[in-house]
């Protein structure tokens, strides 16, 4: 019996202990919770008080202590201003505000075609300089940097200094890609002025677009070989392109040469070499329209005739072989009555047969074929180049006709021979230049 009393003394006195700790624990904690939750409401609403307002808000908080109350200006005084960031880079909106590096979406097409070794983001820099940032915009980045990296900004002075930093180092990239892009134009005029001197001593006159070709070339040989380029140093590059350019202004000097007294005293064989040497040196480098167009300034010849020399039929296997296939009606030297006679077919009929020519032949037509060379090499078979020339013109999209060839579809159309035709042809064997086999 004593022992039952004493063991439920033992409990009464642990039960009472629990109640007393959780008398004093319970009153704190939910202080605390209070304390809690006053100030998250305080954040969220303190944006539309003023200073006092905010003071007076807080300090109504259940649980807040005399000593936190104060800390609490200096508090208040970071909280407004971090607020204040965020909210003003919130309320702006980001189209607003002038790009850190103003970039042009057109810039690849403004210089595509025109090989440079700047570089996109110095011609960048030049084109589009950057525009050091407004306060208004400082402050607004500072919002930004508080916003997307809280942890790092607690201070809003932090954040600001960090914008002001960033501006700075922007300005300095600017600095250095206009110093960077300068440099290289300094490289690529000593390469241009390289080039301009190995051709001059020469003597021959090269049109601007091939010079400019080789010119490109040049210059892109200069940037690494992980850009596409080779690698090659200015003189390197010089030099390479230079000996090639070289001898394409060799062809252009021996273009001026082809009318001279030495035609007649060269054999047909030896003129039709000469002729054909150029060409298959134009052709080889894609520059046989620039060679036509030259033989046509210097020589004086007609445009169709100068194609036939430039572009020859027999180049095309097919084409050459169907015109080889037609009917020759070119017309027969006869005497009636003492006078010679040439006579022709009526204008419908050749019409008639021109045209069933041309739908003939059409079809094994090349994009690297001239047009009025095939017309030439008709008209010497009796057929009317006129007319081919028009039944081309009129099937061009059926014929896929290229940029090159319309071009020779809007060259006058008259296939009489000029002087210099006669001159380059028939006093010196080259007519026919160009036999289909």
């Amino acid at each position: 019996m004593a022992q039952k009393i004493q063991q439920a003394n033992i409990f009464g006195r642990l039960g009472s202990g629990i109640g007393q700790g959780l008398a004093e624990q319970l009153p704190k904690e939910i202080e605390r919770t209070r304390l809690s939750k006053g100030l998250q409401d305080f954040e969220k609403e303190s944006s539309g008080l003023s200073p006092l307002q905010q003071y007076a808000r807080i300090a109504g908080i259940p649980g807040i202590t005399p000593s936190m109350l104060q800390v609490l200006p200096d508090i208040l005084k970071q909280q407004n201003a971090r607020q204040s960031l965020i909210q003003g880079s919130e309320a702006r909106k980001k189209s607003e505000m002038e790009p850190i590096i103003r970039k042009s979406k057109n810039a690849a097409a403004e210089t595509e075609g025109t090989p440079s070794i700047t570089t996109p983001s110095s011609l960048e820099a030049t084109l589009n300089p950057y525009i050091p940032r407004s306060l208004e915009q400082l402050q607004q980045r500072a919002g930004e940097l508080l916003k997307e990296q809280p942890g790092l900004y607690l201070d809003p002075k932090d954040a600001l200094s960090a914008a002001f930093q960033e501006d700075q180092q922007f300005q300095q990239q600017q600095q250095a890609l206009e110093s960077k892009r300068g440099k290289q134009q300094d490289v690529q005029s000593r390469l241009e002025k390289e080039l301009e001197s190995q051709v001059g001593t020469l003597g021959a006159r090269i049109p601007g677009n091939v010079f400019s070709e080789y010119q490109d070339k040049a210059i892109n040989a200069l940037k690494p070989k992980s850009e596409g380029g080779e690698g090659l140093t200015e003189k390197q590059a010089a030099k390479k392109y230079g000996n090639e350019l070289f001898n394409v202004a060799k062809d252009y000097q021996a273009i001026s040469t082809l009318g001279d007294l030495k035609l007649i005293t060269r054999s047909p064989s030896g003129n039709k070499s000469a002729i054909r040497s150029i060409v298959k040196s134009a052709k080889e480098r894609g520059d046989q329209e620039n060679i036509m167009n030259e033989i046509i300034a210097n020589q004086k010849l007609s445009p169709s005739k100068a194609s036939y020399l430039t572009y020859p039929v027999t180049d095309n296997k097919e084409l050459s072989n169907s015109i080889s296939s037609l009917q020759d009606i070119t017309p027969k030297f006869t005497v009636s009555r003492g006078f010679p006679e040439y006579p022709t077919l009526p204008e419908n009929e050749l019409l008639e047969k021109t045209r069933k020519a041309s739908e003939k032949i059409a079809k094994n037509i090349k994009p690297t074929d001239s047009i009025l060379s095939i017309a030439e090499e008709l008209k010497s078979r009796g057929y009317d180049p006129k007319a081919f020339v028009d039944y081309v013109d009129q099937n061009r999209k059926k014929l896929n006709i290229t940029e090159r060839q319309a071009r020779e579809l809007n060259q006058p159309r008259d296939f009489t021979p000029t002087i210099n035709d006669m001159w380059m042809f028939y006093f010196s064997g080259l007519d026919p230049i160009v036999e289909t086999k």
